[in-house]
C-alpha cells in the first residue's frame, strides 16, 4: 500500500496551548511512526484558534518543508522547518478559507468560504510553496444535479482532489490535472454506507480504490472496477468520543522531523 492511516486527536492543539499566554499558539510536527516530535516557535493567533488555518507543504527549490499559518484574512506567515522563527509574507488570501491546507502539485490548497459566481462549488485558494504567492482556482463543474451538502479537498497520490457530496446521496470526486479538473468517479451512497456525510481519505491501493470514513471511525472502501463498497476494520477506534478523531492518510516514507516530514 502507498499510504498509512494515521489518527490524530483534534484537541492536540488545545493541549499544546495550555499555559501559553498573549494569544500565542504552539504547533508541533509529529511522526507517529518514529514518535519524533518537532515543536515550532510560537505564533500569534486570533482569539479563537479555530478561526486560523494552517498547512504543511514541501518546497522543491530549497528541499525543505514549510508550515503556513493564516490568521483569518488578516495576515499570513511561513515557518521553514529547522529554523527558529516565522516570516510574515505581504500577500493574504483573497477570501476567508476553511479547514487545513492540502498539499499537492507543489502548492497548499484550502477551500474558500465564498461560493464561485460561475459555479455551484467553492473556489480553491492555492499557495505556491516556492513563490510564496496565493492564487485562486475555480471549482470543477458539478455533474449530478442537486443541492451540495459538503465540499472537501483531499490529496490523491500527490494530486489535488475535490469532493462534492450532493443531496446526501451522491459523491463526486474530481482530480486537478494540468488541463483542468477531470472527473475521477461518481457513486451513489448505498448500504452498507449510511447517508451521513462521508470524508474521503484518499486512494487505498494501486487500483485507486477510495478509502472513506463516516462519523470519524466507520471506514469503507469503494472499489472502482466493481462499483462496490465494503467496510474495513477500524480496530482501536472507539465509537464513544469519535467526533474528536481526525483520520489522515500519508505516504509511508520514514523521515526525521529535523529536516523533512512524512
Amino acid at each position: 500500500m502507498f499510504y498509512r492511516v494515521i489518527c490524530v486527536y483534534q484537541h492536540i492543539a488545545d493541549a499544546l496551548n495550555r499555559g501559553v499566554t498573549r494569544g500565542d499558539t504552539n504547533l508541533a510536527v509529529i511522526n507517529p511512526l518514529t514518535k519524533e516530535c518537532c515543536e515550532l516557535p510560537p505564533v500569534n493567533s486570533t482569539k479563537s484558534f479555530r478561526e486560523d488555518s494552517i498547512g504543511l507543504g514541501f518546497d522543491d527549490s530549497t528541499n525543505t518543508f514549510k508550515m503556513v499559518f493564516i490568521a483569518k484574512k488578516l495576515r499570513a506567515m511561513v515557518h521553514m522547518l529547522g529554523t527558529d522563527s516565522w516570516r510574515k509574507i505581504p500577500q493574504v488570501p483573497s477570501s476567508f478559507i476553511t479547514g487545513e491546507g492540502v498539499f499537492a502539485n507543489g502548492s497548499l490548497h484550502w477551500l474558500s468560504e465564498d461560493y464561485c459566481k460561475t459555479s455551484l462549488g467553492k473556489p480553491v485558494i492555492s499557495f505556491d510553496m516556492t513563490k510564496e504567492e496565493f492564487g485562486l482556482i475555480d471549482p470543477p463543474g458539478q455533474i449530478y444535479s442537486g443541492m451540495i451538502s459538503k465540499e472537501q479537498l483531499v490529496d490523491l497520490h500527490g494530486e489535488l482532489g475535490y469532493v462534492f457530496q450532493i443531496s446526501d446521496c451522491v459523491v463526486e470526486v474530481w482530480v486537478l490535472k494540468e488541463t483542468g479538473w477531470v472527473m475521477h468517479f461518481l457513486f451513489e451512497k448505498k448500504p452498507p454506507l449510511p447517508r451521513d456525510i462521508v470524508k474521503v481519505l484518499g486512494f487505498w491501493n494501486e487500483r485507486n480504490d477510495i478509502l472513506m470514513t463516516v462519523n470519524g471511525w466507520h471506514m469503507f472502501v469503494y472499489n472502482l472496477n466493481k462499483d462496490s463498497l465494503h467496510e474495513v476494520s477500524s480496530d482501536g477506534l472507539e465509537k464513544e468520543g469519535s467526533n474528536h478523531i481526525d483520520i489522515r492518510m500519508y505516504r509511508s516514507r520514514l523521515f526525521s522531523t529535523r529536516y523533512s516530514l512524512f
